[in-house]
């Protein structure tokens, strides 16, 4: 009997070994049967397991995918080839398409640290870079090429949701009927807001994103997507917001606010001294600047490396004593633009301003108020929508205009006609 037990034991270590034994113990040891073994005997057991969360490695995605999943160097970087669908995106947005949880901050923050990358090949290692150097939110995507994203590092912020799902429960329903109040135009295929003086687009808190989805349905009309940001106004800028129904009409936006001369705004502005001469065009280059932990704009004389040059028509509307009525068109979109504009270029800050000027004056507190807001509205915007058709929104002027404008005697039907007169002048 000893005899017996000993020859079957030699036996069957030398078949154990004969197939790879070793292999099969290590493998055995880890919960791995002989059928699921004789499948996978020739991959080594590095790539088969990650030892750290033992979960199988992902296979090699298909290329002709639109997504996939692919293990590099035990991290996990989520793939997507663009499709003709999506030429043209902005990375930033394409992005927060994808991964709603990722805000706009974030992802530049990913791109700048090559956590997000653009390649030809779904397989980051495998794949040629493309703009690595210069690679940034604001990218145009072109069909064919791959986004990678490291999200290993964003494991922490998946079960977040979206910021308009966090913050769906501080929103009363007063706030969503003041909202849908501030609607001033509305077509199948755009919509446009009234937006108020202190209420910012983005940013911490409550802000217009997270109200977005409350603009989806309205009696009547229920749009088929959520409303998608096209442009922006400082929180302290009040006016016409332009905002998209689908991501179709966001690309036709997109298009027009790119292309110079094809979207019309106007501004109305009222400025602490007389401009002279009082109708002119401004050519500044800002630069970005850090003041006291608040970012800024400063106006150069000269251009300067890291500036962009900013260009904007003026003309006076009305004055009374030493304050002015100013009609602003910027030709170019840059943050602050017109604010500077006022205060670097035409040396008259506009009312209000605390950053770029004094706030408000104090001889004008009896008047107007200690503390009355920015005086910046975004009067009117045209565009040619759907069909070619030209659509124009007017807004009207937010409370604390009003009453300065009711305050000075400045009429604003007659305010209109000398604007008409002015702006279509050669």
């Amino acid at each position: 009997f000893l005899f017996a037990a000993m020859i079957s034991r030699v036996g069957a270590s030398f078949c154990i070994r004969g197939c790879g034994g070793n292999r099969f113990v290590r493998l055995a040891s880890m919960g791995v049967t002989r059928r699921e073994y004789s499948s996978v005997n020739r991959v080594p057991v590095k790539k088969l397991f990650d030892q750290t969360n033992q979960q199988q490695v992902q296979p090699k995605q298909n290329r002709l995918r639109k997504s996939g999943v692919a293990g590099e160097t035990f991290r996990k970087i989520k793939w997507w080839r663009i499709a003709p669908s999506d030429e043209g995106l902005r990375l930033d947005r394409f992005i927060q398409l994808q991964c709603p949880y990722i805000s706009f901050a974030i992802c530049n923050q990913l791109i700048r640290k090559k956590k997000i990358t653009l390649g030809n090949r779904p397989t980051r290692e495998a794949s040629t870079t493309l703009q690595d150097k210069k690679l940034s939110g604001s990218q145009r995507l072109r069909p064919g090429e791959y986004v990678h994203l490291n999200f290993d590092c964003l494991s922490d912020k998946r079960d977040r949701g979206t910021k308009a799902e966090r913050m769906r429960h501080h929103i009363s329903q007063e706030q969503i009927n003041n909202l849908r109040s501030l609607v001033i135009y509305k077509d199948p295929h755009f919509l446009a807001l009234n937006k108020p003086s202190g209420l910012p687009v983005q940013g911490d808190g409550l802000d217009l994103v997270s109200m977005l989805p409350y603009l989806q349905e309205f009696p009547g009309d229920c749009a088929n997507e959520i409303p998608r940001l096209v442009h922006r106004l400082d929180k302290d800028t009040s006016g016409v917001l332009l905002l998209a129904r689908s991501r179709k009409a966001a690309v036709h936006l997109g298009a027009l606010f790119r292309t110079k001369g094809l979207v019309s705004k106007k501004y109305w502005a009222v400025t602490t001294k007389r401009v002279r001469p009082k109708i002119g065009k401004i050519r500044m280059p800002l630069k970005r600047i850090t003041k006291g932990g608040t970012d800024m704009r400063v106006g150069l004389t000269e251009f300067e490396e890291g500036a962009e040059m900013a260009i904007t028509d003026y003309y006076t509307l009305a004055f009374a004593g030493d304050l002015c009525l100013m009609g602003l068109e910027p030709i170019t979109g840059k943050t602050h633009q017109l604010r500077v504009h006022c205060a670097t270029a035409l040396n008259a800050p506009i009312l209000g301003d605390t950053k770029y000027g004094e706030g408000m004056l104090e001889q004008y507190w009896n008047l107007l108020g200690e503390t009355s807001p920015l005086h910046l509205h975004a009067r009117n915007l045209q565009f040619f929508g759907a069909g070619k058709q030209l659509i124009s929104v007017t807004a009207p002027l937010p409370p604390h205009m009003n009453h300065t404008f009711k305050s000075l005697g400045w009429n604003v039907s007659e305010i209109e006609k000398t604007q008409l007169s002015l702006s279509n002048a050669p």
